[in-house]
């Protein structure tokens, strides 16, 4: 890649596409997720709640962007000590019991597609998620960053195609939003769900150490807010033909497949689902190892790749044993939408108010 494309690529588009893939893992690539917040107020109320989404989360990422920028802040506690000062733990808490419960709904998705395709147990696909998930998260910040970034490409590319072959089968149908008129909550759901997903962000603040200026952060944050709400108006319109009885589906993408025929485009992109798991698990997880060896660092040592690998495969066995004790509704349900909250008063409300002003009072430091 030529030079400036690459640098382009960096500092413009990089982080959005690693937010992508980190996001769209678990409730997001199943459909799941999208049905709970969006598509339960009807289809034109999710097309309102993911408006809001998407202006909503380009303001908080530009915002969180320069925020990281200003404060060489590229791993998840040493942003929130800037943010939050001495009780910076206050995220951290509910991160981690929120990471427990994604990575429960990424085993229990992951366990359905591998199901699907090849009618194994459902433990097959979840324990081949580990292994993945465990591979990977030893790797170096620079393969993370090429792996999450052109895998997000490739899946907008298969969406596009989705779209295309949804259309093709039920035309005018996937535009069924404009038979029912949006309701208030819609609203408030689009801003619940970019909350909730907050928790995602640490999984991409490896990634921001491109950035040289304001402008940079800023439109990166913009960018990122379009990019990660495109495959999912994607997926609205599709899931919109078979309203309502996608919404009692447990993962609609794989009722939405089985809907369009059986071959070979069902299997890739079930494939390629199972890809985007493992980057969100992976994205996440390297978030929680770049916390950990930040502290050992100051403390003059560094964190060593078995227990990189030891900590991610700890999580995520922990994670498979929820998912097998509850369904992925349940988990998305009532563990997304509690931790919505605990995001808002942990994160998104400190960011837009003690994060701009010290943006605003931020100067740069005069030249030695």
């Amino acid at each position: 890649m030529d030079g400036n494309v690459r640098r382009f690529f960096e500092r413009y588009l990089l982080p959005g596409f690693v937010y992508t893939g980190v996001v769209i893992g678990g409730g997001y690539a199943t459909g799941r997720d999208l049905v709970q917040f969006f598509l339960l107020h009807n289809p034109a109320g999710a097309a309102l709640g993911i408006g809001v989404a998407a202006a909503f989360w380009g303001v908080l990422l530009a915002v969180c962007f320069e925020f990281a920028r200003i404060h060489h802040a590229y791993d998840y506690r040493t942003f929130f000590k800037h943010l939050l000062g001495p009780v910076w733990w206050l995220f951290e808490v509910p991160f981690l019991i929120m990471l427990v419960i994604g990575l429960a709904v990424m085993g229990a998705a992951a366990g359905e597609i591998v199901a699907g395709l090849t009618g194994t147990p459902k433990l097959v696909g979840t324990s081949g998620l580990l292994v993945a998930v465990g591979i990977l998260v030893v790797t170096g910040t620079r393969v993370l960053e090429r792996v999450l970034g052109w895998g997000s490409t490739l899946l907008y590319l298969f969406y596009i195609v989705f779209l295309w072959r949804c259309w093709q089968q039920y035309g005018a149908e996937l535009f069924v939003f404009t038979q029912f008129t949006p309701v208030p909550a819609a609203a408030v759901s689009g801003f619940q769900y970019v909350v909730m997903n907050v928790s995602m962000i640490p999984g991409l603040l490896f990634c921001l150490r491109h950035f040289e200026n304001r402008r940079q952060a800023v439109a990166a944050g913009v960018f990122a807010g379009i990019l990660v709400v495109t495959p999912a108006v994607a997926f609205l319109l599709c899931m919109s033909a078979f309203y309502p009885a996608i919404l009692e589906q447990p993962v609609p993408i794989s009722y939405i497949l089985g809907q369009l025929g059986a071959d070979w485009f069902g299997v890739v992109f079930q494939l390629l689902l199972f890809f985007t798991l493992v980057q969100t698990g992976v994205g996440i997880l390297h978030a929680v190892n770049e916390r950990v060896d930040g502290t050992l660092r100051e403390r003059g040592r560094a964190l060593p790749d078995a227990a990189r690998a030891g900590i991610a495969v700890g999580y995520v066995v922990v994670s498979i044993i929820l998912a097998e004790q509850f369904g992925i509704i349940e988990l998305i349900a009532r563990g997304f939408t509690a931790m919505a909250w605990a995001f808002i008063l942990s994160f998104a409300m400190p960011l837009m108010t003690v994060g701009v002003y010290k943006i605003a009072r931020y100067r740069v430091p005069a030249a030695v």
